[in-house]
């Protein structure tokens, strides 16, 4: 798959997301997942089917290239960080990829 060719996108490739993804790709839909880890990004790639049409990054730009317009963003999981938990080295990219709503959605 190529750019811009994807219908949706959905970030956040952890258990339900990953799912998600699947489950969409299931109903003839193409889908790109963005996960800022990489072994959840090649765990998808290696638990689909051949007949899905599913693409991965870990960039946000590389991302939002394989959405053909208008953008459509499912956002799954928590982009900000609880008060007192340990900063987690994700955090800056994380608050980044919360902007989504204004940056990924075309008017």
């Amino acid at each position: 798959m190529s750019e811009k060719t994807c219908d949706m996108g959905l970030v956040g490739l952890g258990v339900m997301g990953r799912n998600l993804v699947l489950n969409i790709a299931d109903h003839k839909y193409s889908v790109a997942g963005y996960d800022l880890d990489p072994e959840k990004t090649r765990s998808l790639q290696k638990e689909k089917k051949s007949h899905h049409a599913v693409e991965t990054a870990t960039d946000m730009g590389a991302f939002l290239n394989l959405l053909r317009s208008p953008r459509a963003v499912i956002g799954n999981g928590r982009f900000r960080r609880r008060k007192g938990s340990p900063q987690r080295p994700q955090h800056d990219a994380r608050r980044s990829a919360g902007s989504l709503r204004t940056c990924a959605l075309d008017p």
